[in-house]
This record gives structure tokens, sequence and C-alpha cells, in this order.
């Protein structure tokens, strides 16, 4: 029949499945743009149907870990935007080590895409962080993510500089200026993280 499942080839393994469920669609075009760089894992990038309201983004993340067995991983990413600490309670106890993570920018995304080429340094407002964006890549319009920072070099420097924000793989609470995407990129492209 058409709609059985082929037999695995014997010797060859299935890759474990990384779902990532995104807030934007800057979020969801980086990173469907370096899931070319992460042969490790099959990556399923998907935004919450328009709706970046932390319930609606939980409701997907929740839909995808009872998707995919055991041994799969789901994070949500998402961004300060105007969400409070109670809004945003939910998505913290999503959390669990090994299985669901919550990877969350402040003061927004375009921070992680930043640090690619740049510093975070003396950014703490949206303002701030979109002179830098278009300081370091003045042709940016969102959702486009800049070529240049599409490569493992640039993706290690950012790694880098985000782990100066001393901002915790798993968060207790919401940084005030920092990511943790650092931790989700090395797990991605480090699978014995």
């Amino acid at each position: 029949m058409l709609n059985q499942r082929r037999r695995k080839r014997p010797g060859r393994t299935l890759k474990p499945i990384f779902s990532i469920v995104c807030e934007g669609k800057t979020e969801r075009a980086y990173f469907c743009a370096i899931k070319g760089l992460c042969s490790n894992w099959h990556i399923e990038v998907e935004c919450s149907n328009n709706k970046s309201d932390p319930i609606s983004l939980l409701g997907k993340a929740t839909d995808q870990i009872k998707k995919f067995p055991h041994g799969s991983f789901v994070a949500i990413v998402c961004d300060k935007d105007n969400w409070n600490e109670k809004q945003m309670k939910p998505l913290l106890e999503f959390q669990e080590k090994d299985r669901c993570f919550l990877i969350f920018s402040a003061p927004q995304f375009e921070y992680w895409l930043v640090l690619h080429k740049g510093v975070g340094a003396r950014i703490q407002t949206s303002t701030e962080c979109m002179d830098k964006m278009n300081k370091l890549f003045p042709n940016y319009k969102k959702p486009t993510i800049p070529k240049e920072i599409l490569n493992i070099g640039s993706i290690q420097h950012a790694i880098s500089e985000a782990k100066k924000d001393n901002v915790p793989e798993f968060l207790n609470e919401l940084p005030e200026k920092g990511t943790n995407c650092y931790a989700l990129l090395e797990r991605i492209l480090n699978p014995r993280k």
C-alpha cells in the first residue's frame, strides 16, 4: 500500500527530531536558513499561526511534544515584546531538562543576530538593537536574514558573545537583556551537549 511507511534500511539510523516553535517570521527565517548546517538533527521550524502570545506558543509546542517520540526536543523561541512576567510564566514552567526549551531574547530576537557580527554590550532597548542591526547590516529588512551570518564561524561568534551576558540555559526568570539562544545552537550543532 502507498500509505504504509517504508521500512528503514538496515544499518541506517534516523536522525532525532528538533522542533522549533517560533514567535515571529524573523525567528522562523533564521532557523530555516541554518537547517542545512545541522546534519545531526531533523529540524522542523514552525510559527504559531500568526499568534505570538505566550499561550498560543505553548499550545503549539505542546502539540509538537505529543507528536514526536521521546529522544526528540521542542523549543519555543520568543522575545520580550510587550509581555510581562505573569504572561510569560507558563513558558518558564514549560521547560524540562533534555526535552523542552524556552529560548528567550531581550530586547528582541535581532539581538541574537547582532551577536553574529558584533557585540551587544551597550544594547538595552529595541531601538538601540535595531540601530546596531542597521549599522552592521545596512540593507537589513525584516524578516530576511543577512547571508553573511549563515555560517558556523558567525554562529560560534554569536554563541561566545551571548555567553558574556550570563543568561542561563534554563531560565528561572526572564532576563532584561541578553539571550539563551546560544544553548539551542550549541545543542543543535553538537548533539553530545
